[in-house]
C-alpha cells in the first residue's frame, strides 16, 4: 500500500467531519468564544433518514478580545437516533483539552444525559486556574435529537 502524501492527508478539521454550524459570542469578561459543530453521517442517514448513527463533535475556543487563544477543547460522541421510536442513544463520548495557554487544569469530567429519550447530550467540563490564581469553569456539550439533528 502506498504512503499518503502530506498534500492528500485530511486537515484536522476535515477529520472531524462536515462543518454544520459556527457561532461566535461575547462572554462579557474581555473574552469571546467560537463554537463549531461537525458531523459524520452514517450511510443510513442518506438512504432512509428514518434512523442512523452519527458522530457529532463540538469544538470550542475561548479567546481574549485581542484574538489570543486561551483554551481550545472539544467533545465528540456517537448518537444512534430513530424517528420511529422517537429516541436517541449516546455513547463513545470523549472530551479533550486541545490547547491551554497556561495554568493548571483540574476537575476534568466527561458525561452523558438523556439516553433513550428524545434528546441525548454529551458534555466535557474542566476548571482552569491561571498562574495568577484566577479560576474559571469551562464546558462544552453536544446534543442530538431523535431526528438525527444537533440541537
Amino acid at each position: 500500500m502506498a504512503a499518503v502524501s502530506p498534500e492528500e492527508q485530511p486537515s484536522p478539521e476535515e477529520q472531524l467531519g462536515y462543518l454544520i454550524s459556527s457561532k461566535t459570542y461575547d462572554n462579557g469578561d474581555g473574552t469571546y468564544s467560537v463554537e463549531k459543530i461537525y458531523t459524520k453521517h452514517s450511510p443510513a442517514f442518506y438512504s432512509t433518514e428514518l434512523y442512523g448513527t452519527d458522530e457529532f463533535t463540538k469544538v470550542k475556543e475561548d479567546k481574549l478580545n485581542t484574538g489570543s487563544l486561551l483554551v481550545s477543547y472539544q467533545i465528540t460522541a456517537t448518537f444512534d437516533w430513530d424517528t420511529r421510536t422517537k429516541k436517541v442513544k449516546v455513547y463513545n463520548q470523549k472530551g479533550e483539552l486541545t490547547y491551554n495557554q497556561g495554568g493548571d487544569i483540574t476537575n476534568e469530567k466527561t458525561g452523558v444525559s438523556g439516553n433513550n429519550t428524545s434528546k441525548a447530550t454529551a458534555k466535557y467540563s474542566f476548571t482552569r486556574t491561571t498562574n495568577l490564581g484566577f479560576s474559571k469553569n469551562y464546558s462544552v456539550s453536544v446534543s442530538c435529537n431523535y431526528k438525527g439533528t444537533d440541537s
